[in-house]
């Protein structure tokens, strides 16, 4: 091959790596714009291949304006592998999140949400799934279809019952449901094999079903 052709080659590699990290940080900055936020971005990124495969919206800092509306477009970071949005002031998920089904880590702690769009089941690889502190009252039935999940943390809502099928979890090791509103526990969720779990202040009855009964003691 000429070597002519090689530098042609490279130059065209290069320019489709430049435009491809480009698109990226173009919607991510929308994305800040949209709610007038002058974060400083590229300390809240990081790269590969010149696509954006982590993205830090986490305002951690509570007298600073946070994160209102999370516009769609973040649906188009298809490359995406962990995204925090915790301590902002969102209400709401654009159903366009869940379309990134290379997500692998998911934080949302401390914001004002009170449900998951169904489509949360689509995040086949997500690992890790933080909603802390939040006003969930319940959590949709599809959120037993994320097999891959190992860490489920929902302390701090007013959860008041899990889906039945919680069990088919089969991957989760660490489960958080203090300070919630739970009066009883699937029977399904004794088919997890936990290594931590945390149901402290919830209402969970004292007579309850021996099968779960057994299955708390197990892992008291």
């Amino acid at each position: 091959m000429k070597r002519s052709t090689i530098v042609a080659i490279l130059a065209l590699l290069l320019a489709v790596f430049a435009q491809a990290q480009k698109h990226d940080i173009i919607i991510a900055k929308e994305i800040l714009q949209e709610n007038n936020l002058e974060w400083s971005l590229f300390e809240r990124i990081r790269l590969k291949d010149g696509r954006i495969v982590s993205l830090d919206l986490d305002n951690k800092e509570y007298h600073l304006e946070g994160i209102t509306k999370l516009s769609p477009i973040i649906g188009s970071l298809t490359e995406l592998k962990v995204l925090t949005l915790n301590d902002n002031d969102l209400k709401e998920l654009p159903e366009e999140l869940f379309t990134l089904t290379k997500l692998t880590r998911l934080e949302i702690k401390n914001n004002e949400l009170e449900y998951l769009p169904e489509n949360i089941g689509n995040l086949a690889y997500l690992k890790e799934l933080d909603l802390r502190h939040n006003e969930f009252r319940f959590l949709p039935n599809s959120i037993v279809r994320l097999e891959s999940l190992n860490k489920l943390q929902l302390w701090g809502n007013e959860l008041e019952y899990l889906p039945d099928r919680f069990g088919n979890l089969s991957s989760l090791k660490e489960l958080y449901l203090r300070g919630n509103r739970l009066l009883t526990l699937p029977v399904s969720i004794t088919k997890l094999n936990l290594t931590y779990i945390d149901f402290l202040e919830n209402y969970l009855c004292e007579v309850r079903n021996k099968k779960v009964d057994a299955w708390l003691a197990k892992h008291d």
